[in-house]
């Protein structure tokens, strides 16, 4: 949970990329809680939860 603690409680984008490919962009008030959320929910709920929590799993450059 380093990488949700690092995370901005500000407004902003979230990006989720497919071998550098964007899959989904989304907008939140406050970035810290989006991240927490793709970290701890169910990925079973929805293929794009699943893939999210997957890339979001996968330390690598911030967009």
């Amino acid at each position: 949970m380093a990488v949700v603690a690092s995370a901005l409680r500000a407004p902003g984008v979230h990006v989720v990329l497919d071998r550098g490919t964007v899959v989904y962009v989304g907008w939140t008030g406050d970035l810290r809680r989006r991240l927490r959320q793709h970290l701890t929910g169910n990925r079973g709920s929805s293929a794009l939860r699943g893939q999210a929590g997957q890339e979001l799993d996968n330390v690598g450059p911030v967009a």
